[in-house]
């Protein structure tokens, strides 16, 4: 069995080239690239059983205006965190009830962050439960 933090670690500083969020089966998917020394690596990830996700991009705090967001050529993963006790809470006015979410999973995207709350992380094949 491969070391958590270990897998993790590699991911630093991959690219993202495919991400799919299947709402319908309740999985997000990452395809990502590294290269290191001239030898390019695929990492596969699979976020199972997921029961919240909420993206954060911070492009606009850069002296930038919200309607004025930088696009992207390419997405960057700078970095992969597992939380713990963290808590994402969403009110509405207009809705009676709050939803909140207990995101287990950060990653960071150049300069904005991407909490996923998910009962399993698979990295190319190899299982790691999260609750």
């Amino acid at each position: 069995m491969l070391n958590f933090d270990e897998v993790l670690n590699k991911l630093w500083g991959t690219v993202i080239e495919k991400f799919n969020i299947n709402m319908l089966e309740h999985v997000i998917e990452l395809k990502l690239k590294s290269c290191e020394n001239g030898i390019e690596t695929n990492i596969d990830i699979v976020l199972k059983d997921v029961i919240a996700f909420c993206w954060i991009n911070d492009s606009f705090n850069q002296d930038k205006d919200r309607r004025d967001l930088e696009k992207w050529d390419f997405i960057s993963l700078e970095s992969t965190q597992i939380l713990n006790d963290s808590l994402v809470k969403v009110k509405i006015e207009k809705i009676e009830n709050n939803h909140f979410a207990n995101p287990n999973v950060l990653f960071e995207l150049w300069n904005s962050i991407f909490l996923v709350e998910a009962k399993s992380i698979v990295i190319n094949g190899e299982v790691f439960d999260l609750i």
